[in-house]
């Protein structure tokens, strides 16, 4: 018989040191264990499609987005598209979805196997049809609802998770925002994002005295944005509204050429006045990227190169090139003298900027578009 007192043997107060160290043990192996689970998806790659429904075309954008530093961030971008664009087929939603199929098909094929099930895939909306919605037209949640049903969510489909999305107008301008600020590898604070489309106007940025607008979930992380959106100063009913309301000639030349630029400028400064857009002290504070129509627009008189994404001129340049575009008599001047100066009077009479306040007139950023596409995918990324 071993006598525990005398040094020898089996020491069985030693045991349950031992036993407590082996829990220890794997205790901190399944705690190890839990921590790489829940953290390897996001060590990963993700892939995000949207399908973007516009006017003439249907583009598909396949975003690839890296986990670095605690955030989604962007590293590849690739689009394709086809015509015509989904208005066609909104008398005949099956041929809608039969349009797409090939692009939907392309997406899959770019995306690795082993990433396709926790990708996910969007089918937006364009400004035309928030305009047709409007309107309660029937037709347009029957064309997407078949898109999303028969494409989508086909048994086929390799995608998990599939979202049909009608963003309003204020998610519109926010996901925007929240693409730009991604992409120039900022929280957002000192950026302001004016888009000009053909039937409305925004603005969106973060605001330091003025009320915000809106609560906006970026990154899981709410954030308190201002945002406006003014239908009148739409570039086709700005367009219609005062030209409807001036003399001919005032600020096209179809029946008196040579508009004069004072007038013209009156014209519009009446009618942001009759709009009433509200004075934004905050913007004059922040990096103020420009795009939409007013991209196209600064392309379209020469104020940009077309070849240069991202370029930064004073509110002066574009008032001055404004007077010269009234005072030219050459055919196809009045066109762009109405439309440089109804930018210049948005950013002076409107948005209360400087002449020496700067703008930086945007197409694309870094390595993708500057659209609210890319904010979509991030968000459902983070979904």
């Amino acid at each position: 018989m071993i006598d525990p007192s005398d040094g020898g043997g089996f020491r069985w107060w030693r045991q349950p040191r031992i036993s407590w160290f082996v829990y220890m043990i794997i205790i901190f192996i399944s705690f190890v264990s839990i921590v790489v689970h829940f953290t390897r998806d996001r060590r990963e790659s993700r892939y995000s499609v949207v399908f973007e429904a516009r006017e003439n075309s249907t583009r598909v954008q396949l975003f690839r987005l890296d986990w670095r530093e605690g955030y989604w961030n962007l590293l590849a971008e690739e689009y394709g598209s086809t015509s015509p664009g989904l208005l066609d087929y909104i008398d005949s939603p099956r041929e809608g979805v039969y349009s797409l199929k090939l692009l939907f098909e392309q997406a899959i094929n770019a995306i690795p196997e082993s990433h396709q099930a926790v990708s996910t895939v969007s089918l937006g909306v364009t400004e035309l049809f928030h305009h047709l919605q409007r309107e309660n037209d029937p037709r347009i949640e029957q064309l997407f609802g078949m898109i999303y049903r028969l494409l989508f969510r086909a048994r086929s489909s390799p995608f998990h998770k599939a979202h049909l999305v009608f963003i309003n107008e204020t998610q519109e301008v926010a996901y925007t925002w929240s693409a730009i600020s991604l992409l120039r590898n900022t929280r957002g604070n000192h950026i302001a994002v004016l888009n000009l489309g053909r039937y409305r106007c925004q603005i969106c940025f973060v605001p330091e005295t003025m009320n915000a607008t809106t609560a906006f979930d970026r990154f899981r992380k709410r954030v308190d944005l201002y945002v406006a959106n003014y239908e009148r100063l739409g570039i086709d009913n700005a367009r219609t509204e005062i030209l409807g309301k001036s003399r001919p000639g005032t600020c096209d030349s179809h029946s008196a050429p040579g508009p004069k630029f004072m007038e013209c400028l009156e014209a519009v400064k009446n009618h942001l006045d009759d709009v009433g857009v509200e004075p934004m002290p905050d913007l004059r504070k922040k990096t103020i990227y420009v795009r939409g129509f007013f991209f196209n627009f600064a392309v379209y008189a020469n104020l940009i190169q077309e070849h240069e994404n991202r370029q930064t001129i004073k509110v002066l340049y574009i008032g001055s090139r404004a007077r010269a575009a009234c005072e030219d008599r050459r055919r196809g001047a009045a066109s762009i003298c109405f439309e440089l100066t109804y930018m210049y009077a948005l950013f002076t009479q409107g948005y209360s900027l400087d002449d020496e306040d700067e703008l930086v007139f945007v197409r694309r950023v870094e390595i993708a578009d500057a659209s609210w596409t890319l904010g979509l995918a991030i968000s459902h990324v983070y979904d």
